[in-house]
């Protein structure tokens, strides 16, 4: 049966045969962008939250860098083997596989959210901390003689533990949301569908701004429920923030845009196949030389047989597009640099001693300015200009060449935190500024050796007149608690690895370093975001004008799988190990306490650098191959109106 495109059966919103008339002030390109924008926003702030709340998870189930880099590459590997299937099968009835892609994020969403329930919160906070057999925090003779002693998760009843169903839970949630692939593939290529050429910049810069604002949302967020406590309620005595032991509201993280998602992802299957705009829409591009009658028309009758055979040519004449090909290859080396940003709240928190909470608040509200800024000067842009598929790259390209320098201004952080046994001599033991090399890295010292102590925890204690941080009050050689002076103050005295008392957390930096440094580092980063977030909407035209009209969902699906399988899947996996194999203090196997910051975060920055130049390298190229007139001089003889790359 032919469809044509003013057909009722395909223009009106509604549900199989329930087609209400009080649904016709909705369908039109405004209402389709606001909920498609919305849901994206929800979809984005769990992507983000990812990033903000995986060094709480990380330590709360006690993961290595590398299984958290698995977790967060899991939407990519499933997303890569379904992103091209789901391009070319979505060219016909897009608003059932975006209603599909919703579902999966949104049953993903609930598992993430739901782990919390299979938590067993412990009863008291300073199990482990007191002194006796199982103590683990401060020095205890008794354990140091009893050499059978292992600490266990038993023992100290934290909340972290080394059970795979954890991290099972939260891979396959992330596998489900990479099987929701179908909300990006075909909600762009709808929107193209609808909305006039003068139009489209603007509206894919207004759909980029809010989905982008999910990421900035997620840290905001992110850093706000980390201030709450793990329950909602009141924590056990003595647990506080910036305790070792505080775990925050990371759950709510993940609820919250489910909540979200239900509201304005659901109504998203009501719209119809084709709107009544977008007839006049076709007729712009045809008017253009951009479509042809004949590929809509295919596209429409084609039926599922067609499609399957046409799967293999569809792919052949893509990869033949060499201006495509170079594009997709220089994104996805842009995406391997953008991976690395899931470490950046643990690294820089560490880079300029700031708590995870205050880094993840700060870097969300740049994100937020620098997000709205750099979309409404791209949309700017795109709305004066209405530049062509091949002035869009040229952008693109400029941009990307613009902030090459970031990466560079990690390289300007406080200096590490002097600890010892791992950065300095014990005080007992000789002069730090003398006696020192890294191959004396041991927590263990004469005045600790009885003990007994475990990197289970990390709970520093300070000497304030050296700057010296001790691992534990154990490893400062504190067999007691601490004194409390008032209601903010404590501190441990007689302490063997010390002649003076001691103050709980890690020494701080100095003022010059944590204020300044931090303010020139997010002023810098503030312009860089603003400049290279300006090239969101062009990039989008630029995919949608490479290729012919019927291809376009093809492509989307082959951008989703070029930017996961060769940037976001790769890109967590080398950057997780880049981090992981400077770590010079373990818990247990597990995740890792202390690193060598200062070789770590040279090896990490010129790793960015270098994808970085690559891609920018690639797109470039791109620009370069891009023909001078319209792309549809790449396309020639039409067969059964898909047109064929010669």
């Amino acid at each position: 049966m032919v469809v044509e495109m003013d057909d009722p059966r395909i223009t009106q919103c509604g549900l199989w045969g329930w087609r209400p008339s009080f649904l016709k002030v909705f369908n039109n390109p405004i209402s389709y962008l606001v909920l498609f924008s919305v849901s994206s926003f929800s979809v984005s702030i769990t992507l983000g939250m990812n990033q903000v709340l995986m060094p709480t998870l990380q330590q709360l189930f006690n993961m290595t860098s590398k299984q958290m880099g698995l977790i967060l590459i899991s939407n990519d590997l499933s997303g890569l083997a379904v992103a091209f299937i789901f391009g070319h099968f979505a060219s016909k009835g897009k608003m059932r596989w975006l209603f599909f892609g919703v579902i999966m994020n949104l049953i993903a969403t609930f598992m993430q959210s739901g782990t919390q329930l299979l938590l067993k919160l412990p009863e008291q906070s300073n199990a482990g901390l007191t002194n006796g057999t199982g103590n683990t925090g401060y020095c205890s003779l008794d354990r140091a003689e009893d050499k059978s002693y292992t600490l266990s998760v038993k023992d100290s009843t934290f909340y972290a533990v080394q059970n795979n169903k954890f991290f099972w839970v939260l891979f396959f949630a992330g596998i489900l949301q990479g099987i929701g692939t179908p909300q990006q593939v075909c909600g762009m290529t709808y929107l193209d569908e609808v909305m006039k050429k003068k139009m489209l910049g603007p509206a894919i810069a207004v759909s980029n701004i809010i989905q982008l604002l999910g990421f900035s949302v997620s840290f905001v967020l992110g850093a706000y429920l980390l201030t709450q406590y793990v329950t909602l309620g009141s924590p056990p005595p003595g647990v506080t923030p910036e305790s070792g032991l505080w775990v925050g509201a990371w759950w709510m993280g993940y609820l919250a845009p489910g909540v979200l998602l239900v509201l304005f992802g659901i109504p998203i299957i009501l719209f119809p196949t084709q709107m009544p705009a977008a007839k006049k829409v076709l007729q712009e591009k045809i008017d253009n030389g951009e479509a042809s009658e004949q590929e809509k028309d295919a596209e429409l009758n084609r039926p599922l047989l067609e499609l399957v055979k046409d799967m293999m040519p569809t792919l052949k004449r893509l990869m033949k597009n060499k201006a495509l090909f170079f594009l997709l290859v220089g994104e996805a080396l842009n995406n391997i640099f953008l991976s690395s940003m899931p470490y950046d709240t643990k690294l820089l928190s560490q880079l300029f001693k700031i708590s995870i909470s205050e880094t993840g608040m700060f870097i969300g509200i740049l994100r937020t300015i620098g997000t709205v800024a750099g979309l409404a000067m791209g949309g700017a842009y795109m709305g004066k200009f209405n530049p062509s598929g091949k002035a869009c790259l040229l952008f693109v390209a400029v941009t990307q060449l613009l902030t090459l320098p970031g990466p560079l201004m990690t390289l300007l952080h406080c200096n590490p935190d002097d600890v010892a046994g791992i950065s300095t001599t014990y005080p007992t033991t000789g002069n730090p500024s003398i006696d020192w090399n890294e191959g004396d890295r041991n927590l263990t010292d004469m005045c600790n050796s009885n003990c007994g102590c475990s990197t289970q925890f990390y709970l520093p204690v300070c000497n304030l007149e050296t700057g010296v941080t001790f691992f534990s009050p154990c490893h400062a050689g504190c067999s007691t608690g601490p004194t409390i002076l008032n209601e903010t103050q404590q501190i441990y005295r007689n302490c063997s690895c010390s002649t003076v008392d001691l103050v709980p957390g890690a020494c701080p930096a100095e003022d010059a370093c944590s204020t300044k440094k931090w303010i020139v580092f997010i002023t810098q980063q503030l312009v860089g975001v603003i400049i290279f977030i300006s090239h969101y909407p062009a990039l989008n035209v630029a995919y949608l004008r490479i290729v012919s009209e019927i291809d376009r969902s093809a492509a989307q699906g082959m951008k989703q799988f070029f930017t996961r399988a060769f940037g976001f899947v790769l890109g967590p996996i080398i950057f997780g190990a880049i981090i992981d194999s400077y770590c010079v203090v373990w818990r247990g196997g597990g995740s890792c306490w202390l690193y060598d910051l200062h070789n770590m975060i040279v090896t990490f920055t010129m790793s960015q650098l270098g994808f970085r130049l690559a891609g920018t390298a690639c797109i470039f190229i791109a620009w370069k191959l891009y023909p001078e007139k319209n792309v549809q001089i790449l396309y020639s003889k039409v067969d059964n109106s898909v047109k064929l790359l010669r």
